[in-house]
């Protein structure tokens, strides 16, 4: 489902139905559009939610954050290799047939089940995918925002529960009483201005965050609420870009630089870095050509029997979905989320302890979905991409387990390879 769509609050109806879930159509940009999709994907029923009544609180039983080690002891190896295998051959099924292209990583309890690319890098040149090109990850640069804020948060510098105008007092007065924590959880009522946002970005020379939201603000000043605060849940890309303004402003750096030292530095996640606008200016005052990343994989819209290239442009809403990285880059994270070597345990906690509740069986916490089993086993997950990528980031806190699917494929399915994937891992577990 895509994030226009959403921020219009159009439902769209399911077309496959698992124990717990209505599953909506993605929406498919042109291949020509800019628009590009930073939204979650076919993963959550959120054209349901986006429309529906939801309201706040705690996930009941909420999973912790770190595994817990709860569940039943290692797979013995001979079993790891049974199970990876499975998942190779319906990798390699899908590849085969046009329809996947990407990189997969399965790792269990410090043990990598697989980690191999499928399909081709360019398919101009004919050059095959690796395990160690960068992706552009689009939404899933979401659960690093909202892990920047926690890290303020746990300095004692930023206050969740502070309005958004304590620390962007620029934005408009209507918007005074929604909070940080809002933002994280798209309960804020903020209508989305992704689209401004965005072109504001492209029509001037701006290099930071606060610099965009001076020349943005005052077209705001107007608005209003688009519904009370806490009392709606509505995806929104342009809250995330104002949580990379908020972060700006408290951190007395760039978004991108503060990033860097807090999340990607500790976790070791030398790959990952954001997408940067290129100096050039080729289309008469507008900066539309992103800078060239080293090792990134090009992206593919359309299908498998009539490519084209994407020329997505992430630079422009950095907070919401201008990441890149490998699929190591993610399982270090991963393991530094584990380790505690990021965040203090009691704090990354915070971010599913907060979540939004929008049905029995989901919720929405800080960068993170929840779903939930009808047995009432948790894992956290986010997706993201459609313009030349589709992206897709699980956890399992309970075995201790992590899927990472990347994909250079703006048509692929990633959140449909992560549910085949989890069926194998864990039978019908999980839904």
């Amino acid at each position: 489902m895509s994030d226009e769509l959403l921020s219009r609050g159009t439902c769209r109806t399911g077309r496959r139905h698992d124990a717990a879930w209505t599953l909506p159509s993605v929406h498919r940009v042109h291949p020509g559009a800019r628009l590009f999709r930073l939204g979650l994907g076919a993963s959550l029923a959120l054209a349901v939610a986006a429309c529906a009544p939801s309201h706040a609180g705690i996930a009941p039983g909420v999973p912790p954050v770190v595994a817990t080690g709860d569940s039943a002891t290692d797979r013995p190896p001979a079993e790891r290799s049974r199970v990876a295998g499975q998942i190779d051959a319906y990798l390699d099924s899908l590849s085969r047939t046009g329809k996947f292209a990407g990189t997969v990583l399965v790792a269990e309890r410090g043990h990598t089940m697989l980690e191999r690319s499928y399909g081709e890098a360019s398919v101009e040149l004919h050059v095959l995918l690796t395990n160690g090109l960068r992706y552009r990850l689009h939404s899933i640069t979401k659960q690093f925002t909202a892990t920047a804020v926690l890290a303020l948060s746990a300095r004692g510098r930023l206050d969740l529960d502070a309005p958004v105008r304590r620390y962007l007092p620029e934005l408009p007065a209507a918007w005074g009483a929604a909070t940080v924590a809002q933002l994280l959880t798209h309960t804020s009522g903020i209508p989305d201005a992704e689209s401004t946002w965005a072109d504001s970005f492209m029509q001037h020379d701006v290099h930071t965050q606060l610099e965009n939201l001076a020349l943005v603000a005052p077209r705001l000043a107007m608005d209003s609420l688009a519904s009370p605060p806490g009392t709606a849940w509505r995806y929104n890309n342009f809250g995330y870009d104002l949580l990379a303004c908020v972060i700006e402003r408290v951190a007395g750096q760039p978004f991108e630089a503060f990033v860097r030292t807090a999340v990607f530095e500790p976790a070791g996640m030398v790959g990952a870095g954001f997408d940067q606008r290129s100096e050039t200016n080729p289309n008469h005052g507008r900066y539309v050509a992103p800078a060239v990343v080293e090792g990134l994989a090009p992206g593919y819209n359309g299908d498998a029997a009539h490519l084209m290239g994407a020329a997505p442009q992430m630079y422009a809403s950095a907070g919401a979905g201008g990441m890149y990285a490998t699929a190591e880059d993610l399982l270090r994270y991963d393991a530094a989320l584990t380790a505690g070597s990021i965040l203090p345990p009691a704090v990354a906690q915070q971010a599913v302890a907060r979540a939004h509740v929008l049905r029995p069986t989901g919720a929405y916490g800080y960068g993170w979905i929840i779903t939930r089993s009808l047995a009432g086993d948790y894992f956290l997950h986010h997706s993201g991409g459609n313009n030349g990528y589709g992206t897709e980031y699980a956890r399992f806190p309970r075995e201790g387990a992590t899927v990472i699917v990347l994909s250079n494929r703006g048509y692929s399915e990633p959140e449909e390879v992560r549910h085949v994937i989890t069926r194998l891992l864990f039978g019908g577990r999980y839904p």
